[in-house]
């Protein structure tokens, strides 16, 4: 019985350590993950990082005989964007879209050349 209860005092200090190791671990990973995401940095006000701004410039959104020059997948994730950056800006929510549609609305009908809508 003395034997096992040391065995087991054994075991639970190796777990200990190993724990300590996984967390310590966890921590480092933490870090490098806070640093390499330092370099991607906005400017007051701006939705986008620099990295994705650069990117946007490259391959910016056209249309051609009435259709996207970009893949469905980079449509809908600028669609998406597009949507969660106005109800950032108008106050709208996610169950009551209407400030968020309003702004939109009102953006495009100031901003738009009549020939695009």
């Amino acid at each position: 019985m003395l034997y096992t209860c040391h065995i087991l005092r054994l075991y639970k200090s190796v777990f200990k350590i190993k724990v300590r190791e996984a967390v310590d671990e966890l921590e480092k990973l933490r870090d490098i993950g806070r640093q390499s995401q330092g370099g991607r940095k906005r400017r007051n006000g701006d939705m986008l990082d620099e990295r994705a701004r650069k990117l946007r410039k490259k391959n910016p959104t056209k249309i051609k005989d009435g259709k996207m020059q970009l893949s469905t997948s980079a449509v809908n994730k600028r669609k998406a964007e597009t949507v969660k950056a106005a109800r950032d800006i108008h106050g709208g929510e996610c169950d009551n879209s209407e400030a968020t549609q309003i702004g939109l609305l009102d953006a495009a009908f100031n901003r738009c050349k009549l020939l695009l809508l």
